[in-house]
């Protein structure tokens, strides 16, 4: 049995550009917030559920589904160009001033509305049983592979290949690396980890492979029609 104590962090600004309020637009007729906070308050292992926003009106809503807003995010931390890092770290150091530390974080980004409870526990069991993972991130197969079919265009305006092997040309996919692309659908570390390092991959980052129906990450309103279609077509 798991004795941790772990606290869900969620962390939702009230600005969005791709859609307006984004965070707690009606997602199959609840807001889009909700649905991580209901995963999080329904997992067994979490002991507390936080969401971190600079929006009043994120905060009244986050606290009707359950989640506890103890402090209105600063505004330095509520930017288009504001490192999430950060707003863990200030996240991290609230609880720490608090003396109310855990032992383990998850991150539920609310824009991944199509997690599954044995998504969360997988993800925690593994970090967990891992001792030498700093870090434990999701992650689904890509669509393109950067050895092989992703290309950039260079200064002189032509294209070339992201990743250029000219010693060892990869021509087909099969002989391309194993390369993953990340998933939001939830992120586990430790406040330690948080408060030491400067990046997320700035130690040593396990991974957990989650099916690409569960993954998809709501950045602009062809993804929130995507997710809401697989919402109600899976769910």
């Amino acid at each position: 049995m798991i004795k941790k104590k772990i606290y869900a962090f969620i962390c939702a600004r009230g600005g969005s550009k791709g859609i307006k309020d984004k965070n707690i637009k009606s997602f199959c007729g609840k807001p889009l917030i909700s649905y991580s906070i209901k995963s999080a308050l329904e997992n067994k292992l979490i002991n507390k559920v936080i969401v971190s926003t600079d929006s009043e009106k994120i905060k009244k809503i986050s606290k009707y589904y359950g989640a506890e807003v103890p402090f209105k995010r600063p505004k330095k931390l509520a930017s288009d160009s504001s490192k999430e890092w950060l707003v863990w770290k200030h996240l991290i150091n609230y609880l720490k001033d608090n003396d109310d530390l855990p032992d383990i974080v998850i991150s539920l980004p609310a824009t991944s509305p199509l997690r599954k409870d044995t998504d969360i526990n997988n993800c925690l069991k593994k970090f967990i049983k891992n001792k030498m993972s700093d870090m434990l991130i999701t992650v689904t197969k890509p669509y393109r592979n950067p050895y092989f079919n992703m290309i950039e265009i260079k200064k002189n305006k032509f294209a070339k290949i992201v990743i250029d092997n000219i010693s060892n040309y990869i021509s087909n996919r099969q002989d391309a690396p194993i390369v993953y692309d990340v998933a939001t659908l939830a992120y586990v570390t430790s406040p330690k980890y948080i408060l030491k390092a400067d990046k997320m991959f700035s130690g040593n980052v396990d991974i957990h492979e989650v099916p690409k129906i569960r993954a998809i990450d709501i950045d602009n309103k062809i993804d929130f029609l995507y997710a809401e279609y697989l919402q109600k077509r899976y769910k």
